[in-house]
Formats: C-alpha cells, structure tokens, sequence
C-alpha cells in the first residue's frame, strides 16, 4: 500500500458510520445498500457512498443479485480484519527511481540580479531567507521566501552566478543531502527557485 492509498482507506474509514457499515457488513454477509440503510436508520444515498468507497479501497467486494423486478448491487467484506499497511522500505525505493540520475542531468548555478537578497548563517552554512525586492518606487522587500535546512543547504552550496554551474547531485552532495527523498525534494525546490528566476537551470550534455 502506497501512501495515497494508506490515506484515502484511513480517510474512508475515519467517516461517520462507516465502521458501522464495516460492522453490519462482517455480522450480515452480502447486503445492498437499501439493506445497510435500513439497518443503520442512514440515508440510502450515504449507504451507496460509503459501500462503493469500500469497495474502491478494497475491503468489500460486490456483485449483482437479481431480483424480481430490478437487479441491485450487493456487497460484502473480503476478510474479517482490515490491515492498513504502509511499507516505508517500498515507498521510499518507489519514489526514488530515478531520481540520482535526474540529479546528475540538471546542471545550474545562481543568476545574476540585483534584487535578490539573501538572509544567511555563515556558522552552519546555509542560506535562511531569500529576499526579493522592488524596483523605483516599489523599492523594498517584496516577497520574502524561508528555507528549512536542507533547502538553505543547497543553495548556500549552488554556484555563483559567475562560476561553472554544478548538478543538482553535486550540489546535494557538498550540501550534506545523501537520501534519495531529500534529493527528490531538491529537485522540487529547483523548479521553485527556476520558476522565481532564482538560479538558471540546463542539461548536462
């Protein structure tokens, strides 16, 4: 289970009544919806929600029973426990695919402006506050960006503007940044700082 998936099932249980239609569909076996809203004193329509989410998450199944005059859908619990399960050794080889090798394409370094300002911790190295001004009457703080540690990291680490630009996976590698999920989240923060005009950003040939 994906962690999407771990919260849409937490999500889906968490509502009013749900348990109780889990509950009724364990004591009862296949039931409709107009069977569990009958038997929860519910609105039909909030039974046909919450079996077609069960279903979804995949903890009811369903089939159709035909009936005299009218088919209906009817539902019932695949297992008797409802284990949510979150594999973080699964997740994070998941998400890292793919993720050094972006790293080593995508070459940048800072560019050259003059209202781009930065609040920085000479100590820890590291860049604490990103400042970006006006200009002519407009003149002063504009915009102002905070970075948390591994953000501050990284761009205290980025090239200036007149130096060879470094990759992505250099840059997290002189910043200290070895886990593929803090790289994969570098590399979100460069699209930030590439959409702000922050830094300049291409491909290693």
């Amino acid at each position: 289970m994906n962690k999407e998936q771990f919260q849409r099932a937490a999500f889906v249980l968490s509502k009013e009544h749900c348990i109780d239609v889990v509950e009724t569909l364990y004591l009862n076996g296949w039931l409709t919806a107009t069977e569990i809203a009958e038997d929860l004193k519910i609105h039909i329509a909030t039974a046909v929600k919450y079996l077609t989410e069960l279903h979804e998450i995949g903890i009811a199944e369903k089939r159709t029973r035909e009936g005299k005059y009218k088919d209906a859908l009817e539902y019932r619990l695949i297992n008797s426990e409802i284990n949510l399960t979150l594999n973080f050794e699964q997740i994070i080889a998941e998400e890292s695919k793919g993720v050094i090798e972006k790293a080593g394409i995508i070459k940048l370094k800072e560019k050259v402006r003059d209202d781009i300002h930065y609040e920085w911790d000479d100590e820890k190295q590291k860049i604490l506050k990103i400042n970006i001004t006006g200009a002519g009457i407009r003149r002063g703080i504009q915009e102002s960006i905070e970075l948390n540690t591994p953000e501050g990291k990284f761009l205290w680490h980025t090239p200036y503007p007149s130096e060879e630009g470094l990759s992505a996976g250099q840059i997290c590698e002189k910043a200290g940044i070895k886990n593929p999920i803090e790289i994969k989240k570098m590399l979100k923060f460069v699209d930030i700082l590439k959409e702000k005009g922050i830094i300049e950003v291409s491909e290693k040939a």
